[in-house]
């Protein structure tokens, strides 16, 4: 009796997991004669990446600076247009978030190592804090790999506290190390995507 109730149930998991397997053939397949694009998208991603570790000082001070132009344009945004728009009940916050937006723009392009510095602390400050957390929930709920939780936890927050204790030096290259490192992963992660791109059969291949 339980062979036969657990044989439908066998093959209902497979023809789903088939029938997710044929969906991404098919949304991949238009891509597989321009693989090499994302090939070559993830060597510059690599590349980039690389530079950026190896230079994390540049990388650092190129982050701030371009995130406060951004803020600089999205406060000005803000205020214009919250003066095209009129008198709202919501005017007045408008006004003020771009005047902040602005604010902190222009302190940002201004002086990129202070604000390097403080962004610096308050990634190490997130660290210690989720992880904290993290490390609390693994250890009272006991659920399914909290073990693996756990171990994230705690190295977040050892994280932070190497930040924290060679800071000022680290706000020189903990950003432009965090944004190498997510231009290699991402870069990698491209080129297996075009690999397996690449790997697909062809359309009448499939067919047959």
């Amino acid at each position: 009796m339980n062979e036969s109730t657990s044989t439908p149930t066998t093959s209902h998991s497979s023809r789903g997991t088939n029938e997710i397997g044929e969906l991404i053939v098919h949304e991949l397949q238009h891509l597989r004669t321009t693989w090499y694009l994302l090939f070559l998208l993830g060597i510059v991603l690599i590349l980039c990446g690389l530079l950026a570790v190896t230079f994390p000082m540049f990388s650092t001070l190129g982050v701030v600076m371009a995130l406060g132009i951004v803020l600089l344009f999205a406060g000005l945004a803000t205020i214009i247009t919250s003066f095209i728009t009129g008198k709202w009940s919501a005017f007045l916050v408008q006004l003020l978030m771009g005047i902040f937006y602005t604010v902190i723009g222009l302190m940002m392009a201004e002086s990129p190592l202070n604000s390097a510095a403080a962004l610096t602390l308050l990634v190490a400050s997130f660290a210690i804090v989720g992880g904290a957390f993290r490390v609390i929930a693994a250890l009272n709920y006991r659920f399914s790999q909290w073990g693996w939780m756990l171990l994230s936890g705690l190295v977040s927050v050892l994280f932070g506290v190497v930040v924290i204790r060679h800071f000022p030096e680290a706000s020189l290259w903990l950003i432009g190390l965090m944004l190498g490192l997510d231009l290699i992963f991402s870069g990698i992660h491209w080129l297996m995507l075009s690999l397996t791109i690449r790997s697909l059969p062809a359309e009448h291949d499939r067919l047959l």
